[in-house]
């Protein structure tokens, strides 16, 4: 994601948290769905990752290739990372800071993890 351009699915336009994801596991040459569309509501991660997608499953510790569904400040699960190892994920600032690297075991991002995913 560049800074000021539209979030989004295309790398070169620029992404948004899922579209992140999705260019990652695109890069490992596996295709992720994508269920979101302009007229669907935000909706928690985990809800759409257990129950509308095949091929995903919830793993109790964060490791490599992973996403990772996020609280983000306001209290809404409706935030992903690609976890990079056990402790760094990748991840769409929404300061306009573009693509950044955090870490799980450190705040803010300690008390806001949901789950974890690996898509098979």
């Amino acid at each position: 994601y560049q800074p000021g351009a539209p979030r989004g699915r295309e790398a070169e336009r620029g992404l948004d948290c899922w579209g992140l994801v999705m260019e990652c596991f695109r890069r490992r040459g596996l295709t992720v769905p994508d269920p979101f569309t302009s007229d669907v509501a935000v909706m928690a991660a985990k809800d759409w990752i257990l129950a509308k997608l095949t091929g995903w499953v919830r793993v109790s510790e964060p490791a490599a290739g992973l996403v990772v569904e996020l609280v983000p400040g306001d209290g809404v699960p409706a935030h992903v990372g690609y976890c990079l190892d056990a402790q760094r994920f990748l991840h769409v600032g929404d300061d306009g800071a573009g693509v950044i690297v955090s870490r799980l075991d450190r705040a803010p991002w300690v008390d806001r993890i949901v789950g974890f995913y690996d898509y098979r």
